[in-house]
Parts: C-alpha cells; structure tokens; sequence
C-alpha cells in the first residue's frame, strides 16, 4: 500500500534502546537477603540475582541508565537510520547530538509508548550531558500535537492498559515484530558485545510501529 500522507507534517518514527549506566552502580543501595537465609550458597545466589534485577532496572530508569541505540524510520522515505553508544568510551552525549541533529528537520514524531519512556529519557539525559534538543516533542495527554504516541492511543491514554509493541503487532498485522526478543535482551547483548543485534531489533520496532502507524491513519487521526 503506497504511503497516505495524511497532512503536509514531515514525519519520523523513533525508538531508543537503554542499558545501566555503570557510573551509577556505586549509587545504588546495597543488595539485602532473606535474613532468614542461613545456607551460605543460597545466599550468594540470591543475592547474584537481585544484583541482576538491579541493574536491569537501573536500564528503565531515566536517571540511572544510558541510551545505547535510538533508531528513527522516516515515514515518506523509509530511510532508516541508527545512532550507537560507543561501548569503549560510553560517550551518551555524541549520540544524543547525532540524534536531535536528524530529528531536527520534522514535524511530527511516532514513538510507541513515548509519553511514558522515550521522550522523558531523551529529555533528561539531554540535560545531563548538556545536549540542547533541537525541536520540542510534545507530551501532553489527550492531544496529539507534533507527537503521536501510538500506545497512548490504542489505549485510550491510559497508561496502565495492557498492550505491548509486539501484543498490537500481533492483533492488528498478524505478525511479531522481532523473533523471539523484547527490551530485556538488550541489557545483555550489550554485555557480551551484540551491538547489531540489538540495533536490528531497534530497526524492526520501528518497522512494525511504522506499519501500525499508517494502519490507524483515517481512524485515530
């Protein structure tokens, strides 16, 4: 089906990938244990897994992790692009300037979820590696703007409604979006160096919410 441009807005879908940031391990508070634990085994291995949830969680959190990966999809072109954290110097603000440099040109962001995540870290991790964005996304509720946040409105902008990239993947197109992977992997691909991996999974996100996005055109918007 040929793009249906529904307005004269230049517009570019956009997805980040995030991961801990280890500067901001030694901030965190120290693992506790079931003190009901006695067996010194066990106890080494719970506390190894709560060090795992830690630093996953460390990845969701605007103040503790860094962007690894934001791939932006072009609506009209197709045009992919993908801008990667550096995993020798871990220099946040190269990829951040490299970002809002290729978003500048638009009018209209699509992210899914973006009220919620994307934007607020983009932001905050802006201002903490003293980036200025070029352009302002909106994130106001019950409005569209310049943003269109594709979760916000399949749900009804409720944020707790149920929904993942790949569960409307599913229900709308009758596909997954990437083969047996969601944001969990990306903590430990990076460990282990599977940086194309994880930018490939980025890009397939932004191919199926590109996909979702032009299917709701004359419905939502």
């Amino acid at each position: 089906t040929p793009y249906r441009k529904e307005d004269n807005m230049k517009s570019i879908i956009f997805d980040i990938e995030s991961i801990a940031n280890p500067a901001a391990i030694p901030l965190l508070p120290p693992i506790e244990v079931d003190k009901r634990l006695k067996d010194l085994v066990k106890i080494e291995a719970q506390k190894a897994e709560k060090e795992v949830q830690q630093i996953e969680k460390m990845g969701l959190d605007k103040t503790t992790c860094l962007i690894c990966c934001i791939t932006t999809l072009d609506v009209e072109t197709d045009e992919v692009k993908s801008v990667e954290l550096d995993p020798d110097t871990l220099d946040e603000k190269t990829l951040l300037e490299e970002f809002w440099e290729i978003v500048h040109p638009y009018s209209r962001f699509i992210t899914f979820n973006g009220n919620g995540f994307d934007i607020p870290v983009l932001t905050f991790r802006s201002m903490v590696n003293n980036v200025q964005p070029s352009v302002k996304i909106s994130t106001k509720r019950y409005q569209i703007g310049n943003h269109v946040d594709v979760r916000a409105l399949l749900g009804d902008w409720d944020p707790r409604a149920k929904g993942t990239l790949d569960y409307y993947s599913k229900i709308i197109l009758g596909e997954s979006k990437a083969d047996n992977m969601d944001g969990s992997f990306v903590q430990s691909m990076f460990d282990v160096g599977a940086y194309d991996e994880i930018r490939e999974y980025n890009q397939a996100e932004c191919r199926s919410l590109k996909k979702i996005y032009e299917r709701m055109l004359g419905h939502y918007f």
